[in-house]
């Protein structure tokens, strides 16, 4: 295995374009950059400009429906809100037998009556939190003025709440814009993301001297469709959305472009010749407001799609790479999930949808220096969890499936800040959230919409 020198000045044209090439753009996908070169110049500017020792991530991980967390954190022993868990939450209260069988306690702290555990189907979970690799926020949520904690009915109703509180639209919204009781504008991270772009830590600056100034691809990336956490103000920095499998690429032209290119240029038959029109449409410059934004979009969008193509094939080649063998990642991914939840895959596409969503995301923070972001938010989703009356059935394997997901990610993390000498364990942060808790008494038949929440 060569040293892994993806920041090395010596990142050429050739070589660039061979690993884009093969990762889903295509050579052919260059063709306009190859004009005017502003694409190469870019990458080779990311490349070379930047201080990774910088580099920070963070990774949303939503479950979408309204996950129950009072059953994901529990207090257990001689908490004194055991008996209250288990008299308030009746038939959906998770034994101590099971937990204790299961062996989700979680450290005790110095007062002894403050135990809890995590629910019997989050095993990693419980020992990454005994080690210190994760955390827990309790009762957290959307607010729009601070609540008293021992308020009264009359006062509870006669103070202002968010917007609709038990609604998942809504709530889902608030979340992600993070400014109550007024219509959504932006999300907090797509703001996050332009102040980025525009300022160096908060201090006043030109476009383009930020944070991420030498930034080739967009800093927002969606593994799970668009979403509002990652709309910026007026759109100054689109999200782009990747596949399972990485970049996008345009449909109509065989896998990775093979219908329409050979040898790096355009295949003489109709797909090449219609891939070619197309591109000298997008390049072309339009007169009206509206024609030249659509065009913007659609440049914006091929060149992202090159730069991931790119980020992708560093995470998975061992020639061009940090890691000792080819597709190391998805060694990690298929091991963790396999040991976890005790299945049998042995190729990535067997893992489930949501699995495959945090494995690009790994593979992109693997390949970062492609992307010319020192700040990168990205965005997964695993849905389900609007329950209600199937907590029992349905949340323990849900839940299982979240523990396997996070301890993807995090032995993920590990191997790539074992074999990547830029990177560090700590530079990349997994975040939880979900539309709101379920209520802590539960009706004839489970639990409905609540409010305040724990999250991870």
């Amino acid at each position: 295995m060569k040293p892994f020198d993806i920041h090395s000045p010596k990142w050429s044209r050739r070589k660039f374009l061979t690993r884009t090439g093969s990762a889903g753009f295509g050579i052919t996908g260059m063709a306009s950059a190859l004009t005017n070169l502003n694409l190469m110049q870019n990458a080779s500017a990311a490349t070379t400009g930047m201080n990774m020792g910088e580099y920070k991530a963070l990774v949303c991980f939503f479950l979408g429906g309204g996950c129950d967390t009072n059953n994901l954190l529990i207090p257990i022993g001689s908490h004194p809100g055991r008996a209250n868990y288990e008299d308030d939450r009746r038939f959906v209260a998770i034994s101590e037998n099971d937990i204790s069988n299961a062996g989700t306690e979680l450290d005790a702290p110095s007062a002894a009556n403050q135990q809890y555990a995590l629910h019997p189907s989050c095993q990693s979970m419980a020992q990454m939190f005994n080690d210190g690799e994760l955390a827990m926020v309790a009762n957290c949520g959307t607010l729009a003025v601070p609540i008293p904690e021992n308020v009264s009915l009359n006062e509870y109703n006669t103070t202002i709440k968010p917007i609709q509180l038990f609604s998942h639209s809504d709530q889902v919204n608030e979340w992600f814009s993070s400014i109550p009781q007024n219509p959504f504008v932006s999300g907090w991270a797509g703001r996050v993301a332009n102040l980025f772009r525009s300022a160096p830590y908060g201090d006043p600056a030109p476009d383009g001297q930020g944070i991420n100034k030498d930034s080739v691809a967009s800093m927002l990336i969606t593994a799970a469709g668009s979403t509002d956490l990652l709309v910026s103000p007026g759109g100054t920095i689109p999200q782009y959305a990747v596949s399972r499998a990485g970049a996008i690429s345009l449909a109509g032209y065989g896998t990775n472009y093979s219908s329409a290119v050979q040898g790096g240029a355009y295949s003489n038959n109709s797909a090449g010749r219609r891939l070619q029109a197309f591109e000298s449409v997008i390049n072309y410059e339009h007169e009206h407001i509206i024609e030249q934004s659509y065009a913007d979009v659609l440049k914006s969008a091929r060149e992202n799609e090159a730069l991931i193509g790119a980020a992708t094939n560093v995470a998975d080649s061992a020639a061009d790479g940090p890691f000792p063998s080819d597709n190391y990642l998805e060694t990690v991914f298929l091991n963790t999930y396999n040991g976890r939840i005790g299945t049998n895959f042995t190729v990535a596409t067997q893992l489930p949808a949501d699995v495959q969503e945090m494995l690009i995301t790994c593979k992109l923070i693997a390949g970062r220096e492609c992307l010319g972001n020192t700040r990168q938010v990205f965005f997964m989703n695993k849905g389900g969890f609007d329950n209600h009356a199937d907590i029992n059935d349905l949340l323990p394997g849900l839940l299982s499936d979240v523990d396997a997901i996070v301890a993807c990610f995090n032995e993920a993390m590990k191997a790539l800040a074992q074999y990547d000498p830029a990177f560090d364990y700590n530079m990349a942060t997994m975040f939880q959230a979900s539309d709101f808790n379920r209520t802590w008494t539960p009706n004839t038949s489970g639990t409905d919409h609540a409010w305040g929440t724990h999250v991870f």
